[in-house]
């Protein structure tokens, strides 16, 4: 099918105000991390609301010790990408496969380029590598 590698997402909580979400990335881009996906959004909490920033990094590694220098407290789980065309049921193709075996995917999203291909991020109540023998 396509090519799947193993991944590890950091989730970032953040304030919801102006420049927040940018003060994550400004730390990352300082120590030259470069991201492979990023998603962001908040949840209204009553009278407040919080934001949430995921990054998925090229170097897990560094991107860790960036958020650490920066203060930056962060969660990190493992995830899977699946490389795929930028086509009509890319995606649907990936999560078909995943809910065809039974398993729940927790989180995903996905981008493509002009380029005609995409990429698709997904956390599922699998592990990285049954997850990837099944896609592959």
């Amino acid at each position: 099918m396509a090519k799947v590698s193993k991944v590890k997402q950091f989730l970032i909580e953040i304030t919801d105000e102006p420049g927040a979400g940018d003060a994550v990335l400004q730390a990352l881009a300082a120590s030259k991390v470069n991201l492979m996906g990023i998603c962001g959004w908040h949840e209204p909490h009553g009278k407040t609301s919080k934001g949430y920033i995921t990054v998925i990094p090229a170097d897990p590694a560094a991107a860790k010790k960036a958020l650490t220098k920066a203060k930056i407290k962060s969660k990190s789980q493992n995830m899977i990408a699946v490389e795929t065309g930028n086509k009509p049921g890319a995606v649907a193709e990936v999560t078909g496969k995943i809910a065809a075996a039974g398993i729940n995917i927790r989180f995903a999203y996905a981008a493509a380029s002009s380029a005609n291909k995409g990429i698709t991020f997904v956390d599922a109540d699998a592990t990285p590598a049954k997850l990837t023998k099944l896609l592959s």
